[in-house]
Formats: C-alpha cells, sequence, structure tokens
C-alpha cells in the first residue's frame, strides 16, 4: 500500500484486496459455522489502518478516511466488531480535527466509543487534549466559529469535550495502576513553568520561535534581540497585538495594555518576561487585550466557558426582553438587543456562509486578497446566487399560475412569500426590493440587479459593490483580513484569507461532490448536518462556481483525468438540474452519479406545492447561469474566429 502513487488507486486496492476477501471469508464462516482463521481476518483492523494513515498522512484525503470507516460499518457486525478498533477511532478522530475541526462529530465519535464498548485509550486522550488546546488558541486566534461556545441544554460543545476528557482520564487511570505521570508531560493541558524559573537564553529563544511563526516574517533568520516588530520584521499593529497575546500565552502571564504598548522589540519583550516572574498570574485583566483573550485557564488546564456563555446557560429564554447581558462571573455588563440573543430556530439551520460568500472565497486569491481582473462573469453570477439562497431559505418562489409551464423557466415571474429577514444584508435588502415591486421574472432580477437596463426608472435596483460587501462581510466573519496593496499608481483595498479553514471545508465538499465514487458530504461547524436541502445546495454551488468560473482554483493541484472526470459530472448536474421536473425525479439515477446520491436528492426534493415552486427558481437560475456560460464561449470563439 505505500508504493501506491494516487488515493483513488489506493482505495481501489482496499476494495479489491481487502473488503471482498474478508466478504468472502465471512460468508464462509458463516456456513462453516467458525470462524476461519486466515491471514486476512487476523489482520482486517491492522490493515485498514494502514490505509487510513496513508489516505492521511501521504494524501491528505481526510474524506476516503472517513468513507473507509463508514464501509467497515456498513458490511455489518462482524466488520465492525473486527474492523473499528481503538486504533482506527483514533484515526478518524484526527482525520476529522484536521480535515474539519469539526468538533460535534469528534463529540458523537467519542460518545459513540463508550456505547460500542471501543476502549478509549491514552492516545484517544492525548488526541483529545491536543484538540483541546487547539480549540483554545484558535478561539484565542479568532480563528474558529464560536458555535462551540454556544449553550443548549447540555451545557456548550466545548465543555463536554471537557467532560468526556475528565472521563476518559479516570478510564486510562484504572487501566494504568500508577498515579505518577500516567501521561507524557508533553501533553498535559497547560503550562506550569513561570518565567521566573527561566534562563534569560531559554526566554530570548522560545520569544524567537513565536515571532517565526507569523507569516509576514519572511527571514527568520535575521531576527535577534533587537529587531523591532514593525520596522525590521514587516509586522502591522494588529500583527504586534497578536505577538504579545502569544508571549501570554506561551509564558502564562498577563501584560497590561500599558505595558504591551511598549513592546515594541524583540529584546523589549525578553526584557518585560524577565523582570515579571510568577507575580504577574494575578493581575487582573484589563480592557483592550482583555476582549481578545479567551477564559482563563482552571486549575485543570481548561478554559472557564463563563466568559463565552451565560453562566445560567440558556441564550432562548431567560434573557428576553432585557437591555443588559451578564457575561462573566465578574458581573460585567453589555448593552444588547435581546434578538441578537434570541437565535431563532430557522437560522440556526442555515451554514455560516451563503452561497456568494463561498463563490466569491472559491475565486479570491489567498495571500494577495483579490480577484483576477479578467473575471467578468462573477458579477452576474453573485446576483443569481442571491436569488438561489432567497428561494433556499424559503423567501421567494415561483407565482402559482397553471400556465407558467407554457414559458420557460426564466421567463416565470416570482413572488415573496415570506419577508423575514435573514440577516444577510444583500439578502434582506434584495427582498425588500422584491416585496415592494411589481412582479417580474428571473432573468430581468438579475439583470436589473447588475444594472443591465436601458431603463432609468429602474436604474435604483442595481445592487452597487456586491463582491466589496461581500467581502467586508466575510471580514466581519473572521475569515477574510482588510490590506491597502499598492498597484503602480494608486492604493487598492484586499482581503487575503485569514482562515483557511473555512475555505478547505469548501473545497473538500466540492471535491466530494465531483471526484468521489461514494459521496458523503463531510459535516463540520461551517456546515451542519442540519441544513435543509444540503445536497442540492452544494449542486447549486458546483454550477455557479462553475459558471462564475472559479471551479478550476479547486482542482488547480489535481492529475488531468480527475479535473475532466469533475467538469463532466459539472455537466451532469447542469443538464438534469437545469430543467423542472429534475431528470432525478423520476429516472432515479443521474449520468455519472450514483444512484445513492440521486435518491437522497429525491427525498430532499420531495415535499409540497410550495416547496417545488421554491424548486422551480433553483431550475430557473441554474438554467440562466448554463445559458451565460453558453454565451460567453460563443463570444470568445467569434474574438478567435475574427
Amino acid at each position: 500500500m505505500s508504493n501506491i502513487e494516487t488515493d483513488i488507486e489506493l482505495y481501489e486496492f482496499i476494495e479489491k484486496s481487502i473488503f471482498e476477501p474478508f466478504k468472502e471469508q465471512l460468508s464462509e464462516s458463516k456456513i462453516n459455522k467458525k470462524i476461519l482463521k486466515h491471514p486476512v481476518l487476523q489482520s482486517y483492523s491492522l490493515l485498514l489502518l494502514k490505509a487510513m494513515e496513508i489516505f492521511r498522512q501521504e494524501f491528505q484525503d481526510y474524506v476516503s478516511v472517513i468513507t473507509i470507516f463508514e464501509r467497515i460499518k456498513s458490511h455489518g457486525p462482524e466488520s465492525f466488531v473486527m474492523g473499528c478498533s481503538s486504533d482506527v477511532y483514533n484515526e478518524v478522530l484526527i482525520a476529522r480535527w484536521e480535515g474539519w475541526y469539526d468538533l460535534f462529530e469528534i463529540e458523537n465519535l467519542l460518545n459513540e466509543m463508550k456505547m460500542n464498548c471501543v476502549i478509549r485509550t491514552e492516545k484517544t486522550l492525548k488526541i483529545l487534549n491536543k484538540i483541546i488546546q487547539d480549540v483554545q488558541n484558535m478561539h484565542f486566534q479568532k480563528q474558529l466559529v464560536n458555535d462551540v461556545f454556544l449553550s443548549n441544554n447540555n451545557g456548550t460543545c466545548f465543555e463536554r469535550l471537557n467532560v468526556i476528557y475528565n472521563e476518559i482520564s479516570e478510564e486510562v487511570s484504572k487501566v494504568n495502576k500508577t498515579d505518577i505521570r500516567k501521561i507524557d508531560i508533553k501533553y498535559v493541558p497547560s503550562r506550569f513553568y513561570s518565567a521566573g524559573h527561566l534562563s534569560k537564553e531559554d526566554i530570548e529563544k522560545r520569544i524567537i520561535d513565536i515571532v517565526k511563526g507569523f507569516d509576514k516574517v519572511t527571514d527568520p533568520s535575521k531576527i535577534t534581540p533587537t529587531s523591532s516588530f514593525s520596522t525590521d520584521l514587516g509586522l502591522d499593529s494588529l500583527d504586534t497585538v497578536e505577538v504579545v497575546m502569544a508571549i501570554e500565552e506561551e509564558f502564562n502571564i498577563e501584560i497590561s495594555d500599558k505595558d504591551a504598548d511598549e513592546i515594541r522589540t524583540v529584546g523589549e519583550a525578553i526584557a518585560y518576561i524577565s523582570n515579571h516572574p510568577d507575580g504577574l498570574k494575578g493581575l487582573k485583566m484589563s480592557s483592550g487585550l482583555s476582549r481578545r483573550r479567551v477564559g482563563n485557564s482552571n486549575s485543570s488546564g481548561f478554559v472557564e466557558t463563563s466568559s463565552f456563555c451565560n453562566q445560567e446557560k440558556n441564550l432562548h429564554s431567560a434573557f428576553q426582553g432585557q437591555k443588559y447581558h451578564t457575561i462573566d462571573k465578574v458581573g460585567c455588563k453589555v448593552v444588547c438587543d435581546p434578538l441578537d440573543i434570541v437565535e431563532d430556530q430557522e437560522r440556526s439551520r442555515q451554514p455560516c456562509l451563503t452561497l456568494m460568500e463561498e463563490v466569491l472565497l472559491l475565486g479570491l486569491k489567498d495571500k494577495q486578497g483579490y480577484l483576477p481582473f479578467w473575471n467578468d462573469s462573477i458579477s452576474y453570477i453573485l446576483r443569481g446566487c442571491i436569488i438561489l439562497e432567497l428561494a433556499f431559505r424559503g423567501r421567494i418562489q415561483m407565482c402559482h399560475d397553471s400556465l407558467r409551464r407554457r414559458y420557460p423557466l426564466s421567463d416565470c415571474l416570482i413572488e415573496v412569500v415570506n419577508d423575514k429577514v435573514t440577516g444577510e444584508v444583500l439578502l434582506d435588502e434584495t427582498l425588500k426590493m422584491m416585496k415592494t415591486s411589481e412582479k417580474m421574472t428571473i432573468s430581468s432580477w438579475v439583470n436589473l440587479m447588475s444594472g443591465e437596463t436601458w431603463n432609468f426608472m429602474k436604474i435604483g435596483y442595481q445592487l452597487k459593490q456586491v463582491r466589496e460587501r461581500l467581502a467586508k462581510g466575510l471580514v466581519d466573519k473572521g475569515i477574510l483580513r482588510t490590506e491597502k496593496r499598492n498597484f503602480l499608481l494608486f492604493d487598492m483595498t484586499t482581503h487575503p484569507v485569514s482562515n483557511n479553514m473555512v475555505k478547505d471545508d469548501i473545497r473538500n465538499r466540492l471535491m466530494v461532490m465531483l471526484t468521489a465514487s461514494t459521496i458523503i458530504l463531510p459535516n463540520s461547524a461551517f456546515f451542519p448536518e442540519t441544513i435543509p436541502m444540503k445536497h442540492l445546495r452544494v449542486i447549486s454551488l458546483v454550477c455557479a462556481a462553475y459558471a462564475a468560473n472559479v471551479l478550476e482554483n479547486v482542482f488547480s493541484s489535481s492529475d488531468y483525468e480527475i479535473r475532466e472526470r469533475a467538469f463532466n459530472r459539472v455537466d451532469e448536474f447542469f443538464r438534469d438540474f437545469s430543467q423542472w421536473p429534475f431528470t432525478i425525479k423520476y429516472s432515479g439515477n443521474i449520468g455519472c452519479m450514483n444512484s445513492s446520491l440521486a435518491n437522497v436528492v429525491a427525498e430532499e426534493i420531495r415535499g409540497g406545492k410550495d416547496k417545488e415552486l421554491q424548486l422551480e427558481i433553483v431550475a430557473a437560475v441554474l438554467q440562466s447561469m448554463f445559458s451565460s456560460i453558453f454565451i460567453l464561449k460563443n463570444n470568445i470563439y467569434s474574438i478567435y474566429a475574427l
């Protein structure tokens, strides 16, 4: 298996050389009423574990790791008992975290191990401890969606993981009868050393290692105690704040805002740490940095989540009608709108990002932070995605007219059926325009929002600066950051990606939909399992990304055969979903796709008349996108002919 060059070949090898022999021997053992003693049976879990490790370490193919795990369980109880060992579960835990940072699924896996009597070993404890530390660091750096800190009847997800950690610690301690050093010291959740017990050389080395971790530091070899964060290392004021915060975490101390403003060089940071030993632990957190800092660690090293959510842990009913909200044990209060606390159930079932934001994020260059200048089709597609998003959220639908089937989908009128605000500025603005104006067709709305009209009376329908507004929304969500970039004679505002987890999650979702033989969409905090019509939503995202010429970015490092197979599947999507009724509704088959996805999509679109009217809008928008691709190709061919 180690000599296989691609993950597809490895998956085919597993199917033929591990799963098939296992099923044959299992059937023979049932006939003979005994388990045959054969190398494949004896090494079943070890071979699968090796395959999962290769997928994860060599190919970074986390989807295949999860797929193998699900295949093991799908072959019956014998396969589960013999294949799903503790090591296999540990490998799945690592894949879930490295691939999607999915704390909710990790919690489910740990509970599943307990329910099925799979031993949670010391390695499980170390993995969970590493995850908890990463969550603290990522939330500390605002790189993690706050869903894991939202409370429900059972507390927050992060609190529940801490409880599970304590349970596993007790289980491991019972197995290891010794009380001393049950866990390797490097896996202890908190650092218990302090600055006063370290030499100046150790402090200097650790601070330099912290500074080396910043992307803007191009040459780490030039970092010296005299290096200035801004002039020598090229860090801005926000980066300097992050350096100070990282130093606080590294040395387990707290630096006041006044002292933090005076730390401008590596040497000043070293001198500060050397002159402030353990006594700094008792300092009270002041305003400024305290708003960016995670909760204080308790004696066991875990974060006290009371600084993230209310002590009563009831965000839905306890604070309705109040003008302030208690956020910590000290009794600090902030002014708030009760509607911001009372989370609507419908809104909680929606993804963290809209279709427009996902398309824009796929088109942005990660480090440069801007779209290619020659991409002139994305503006039109973004307006179509707005209509798609409103349809998926049940805000608009086709006008219920028995004669509408005589006309093309793009020429049918649409109407607003629910004018409740969505919380997304562009969606609410579009919804308000549709509510207050006469009923128009989908193609008319897309053209008006794009500004492509000769009617000066309707020029106000144009949505201006859509890309910039979407980018600023992503900045507010902590996914992008804002920078100024100089282009010869003028400065331009750019938005580089600051949270690659979200973009990787979108890429993985599209890769699964377009290349995987068994399509199992990965769930994450950004794309929860509770999303309605999630497979149809991903199919719409695929078509929109292709029409906007940003889908190529997902397969930039893929082989030619994989890209061809993916784009062939995109053509199938356009053919089957740009008409109503969908081809899938009656045939149960979608071209090159497997029947399991066809059945899932058929189940998603099953509903009443109102749901069909919403799905007609989806088909109409995809048809409009496909037409725009066709027109663009004809224009290109005409230019080449001239």
